[in-house]
């Protein structure tokens, strides 16, 4: 499984030079071990390594 979360805003300059910036994270689980409906005790049990990423994105939009 994968998660990603994103925030961003584009502050406008003129009528149609913007500019932007955003953030982004990312989070997957790696070597994972998943169960679902084990007879005899688990009803869903997920285990494994995260990985966290994070990028940041600053730019000019150009509307037309």
């Amino acid at each position: 499984p994968s998660l990603n979360l994103g925030l961003g805003y584009q502050w406008p300059i003129s009528g149609a030079l913007s500019l932007r910036a955003e953030l982004r994270g990312y989070f997957t689980l790696v070597n994972s071990d998943s169960s679902l409906f084990c007879s005899g005790g688990c009803v869903v049990s997920i285990r494994g390594d995260g990985l966290t990423q994070v990028e940041a994105l600053v730019g000019l939009s150009y509307g037309f």
